[in-house]
C-alpha cells in the first residue's frame, strides 16, 4: 500500500477482506445456489460486498 502511494501520489487503505467470500457464499448457498463453476461470479460478489463495506464505513452508517 504504501508503495502505491508512493508511485500514485493519492493515499491508500488498507481495508480488512476476511470473510466476505465466505459470506457470499454462504448468502448464496441460503437461496439455494451453488457456487460450484462459479469462482470468478463469487469474487466478483465478494469484491461487491468488499466495497459497499467500505463506502457505509466512510459515511458513519456500517453495519
Amino acid at each position: 500500500a504504501d508503495d502505491i502511494a508512493r508511485r500514485s501520489g493519492r493515499p491508500t487503505e488498507l481495508w480488512d477482506e476476511r470473510m466476505t467470500t465466505a459470506r457470499v457464499r454462504q448468502a448464496i448457498h441460503e437461496m439455494g445456489g451453488t457456487t460450484r463453476g462459479r469462482a470468478a461470479d463469487v469474487d466478483a460478489l465478494a469484491a461487491a460486498l468488499l466495497l459497499q463495506h467500505y463506502l457505509d464505513a466512510r459515511r458513519g452508517s456500517a453495519v
